[in-house]
This record gives C-alpha cells, structure tokens and sequence, in this order.
C-alpha cells in the first residue's frame, strides 16, 4: 500500500473512532456522536473508504467535495450545539475535523501509481 492510501486509511480510522468520543455536553449529559446524529458524517467519508478497501485511485475533486461536506456538517453540528442552551461541544467535532484533515492529507500525496510498481532509488 502506498503511502497515500496509507495517509488516507488513517485519517478515515480518526474520523470513525471519533464518533464514539463524546460530542455533546448538556449538564450531566455526554452524548456521543452516534447518539447526537453526528453519525451522518459518516457519509462524507464513504468515498474515501472505499477508494482505500479497493485500493482504486480516488479523484481528487471528488475527493475534495467529500472532505468539503464533512467539514459544513461538523460546522453545522458546531452552530447547532451553540445556539442550544446548556450545551457545549466536547471533543468528537475536533477530532473529527482532525480526521477529516488526514484524509485531505492523504488525498494530496495520492498518486494513484501502486508502491510495487514504484522505482526505488
């Protein structure tokens, strides 16, 4: 696996396991993001994913426009739980927006050329 595909595998890895952090703080209240709807961010990683598990190249517009999407919902999840009274975003959104940076990391070092074919110096 090329260091892309390397890039992007761990950057889809932050962004899931980020949704079991807690996202929202109501009082006594921790909800996490599977609980708070943050789960549709999901979707703005799908193409990411998969582009990793078939070991395709993934286009970078494409690309791009999935890691933009990802970036409005956690936007809109952030204004949504400030306009809420009582709550407080916790760390979910943040290591979200991390994860969703990794992925446009490794969307940019992405060559599309596999490592084995790769001539080493």
């Amino acid at each position: 696996m090329e260091k892309g595909k390397k890039i992007l595998a761990a950057g889809v890895v932050v962004t899931f396991i980020s949704l079991f952090f807690t996202w929202i703080n109501v009082l006594i209240v921790n909800l996490s993001g599977f609980s708070s709807d943050a789960v549709f961010l999901l979707a703005a990683i799908v193409y990411p994913a998969v582009a990793v598990f078939l070991k395709k190249r993934i286009n970078k517009i494409g690309g791009f426009v999935s890691v933009g999407a990802g970036v409005l919902l956690i936007l809109y999840f952030l204004a949504v739980i400030a306009s809420e009274p009582m709550a407080s975003p916790a760390s979910g959104p943040f290591v979200a927006a991390i994860g969703l940076g990794i992925i446009a990391y490794g969307i940019i070092k992405d060559t599309g050329i596999p490592s084995e074919t790769v001539p080493s110096a």
